[in-house]
């Protein structure tokens, strides 16, 4: 694949934990940005709200389908027309099951200050935040919301 290209995927997400509706409301999918989508534990931002999960079955199939621009040739005496029309696009049995998490900075001992300063994780991405960038550290730096907590 040359350079310029870019590949376009279809995900099924299912998100938990406390997140405004409004943000999906807007046809703006410039705030979301996601992370090593093919790992086994793949991150998503949407705005200030990050999340982490991995892949899970579908209970049967989900289907994506997309607005299709083609009018509806129809009598309108036998036929009432659909505010919009949908065209399949794909399915999936997999979805991409996400509960939002909190990202902290690590906070190394006095001891492990000397051996981490030679040593580089590899795991770790920067995840950029409208107002700061913070470093996202594989489990060691993620702290699950708990579900009492969403109760």
């Amino acid at each position: 694949m040359e350079s310029d290209e870019e590949e376009e995927m279809l995900v099924m997400v299912e998100l938990n934990g406390v997140i405004d509706s409004e943000i999906f409301a807007k046809d703006s999918f410039d705030k979301f940005k996601v992370l090593a989508i093919d790992s086994e534990r793949p991150i998503l931002q949407v705005e200030n709200f990050v999340f982490s999960g991995g892949y899970d079955h579908t209970r049967g199939t989900a289907i994506f389908f997309e607005e299709d621009e083609k009018k509806l040739k129809c009598d309108p005496v036998f036929c009432k027309k659909p505010p919009r029309m949908l065209k399949y696009v794909c399915k999936t049995n997999k979805k991409l099951t996400m509960k939002r998490v909190f990202i902290s900075e690590k906070q190394a001992k006095e001891g492990d200050k000397k051996e981490e300063e030679g040593n580089e994780i590899s795991t770790s991405e920067e995840i950029s935040s409208s107002s700061q960038q913070e470093e996202l550290v594989e489990d060691s730096l993620v702290n699950e919301e708990s579900n009492d907590s969403e109760q």
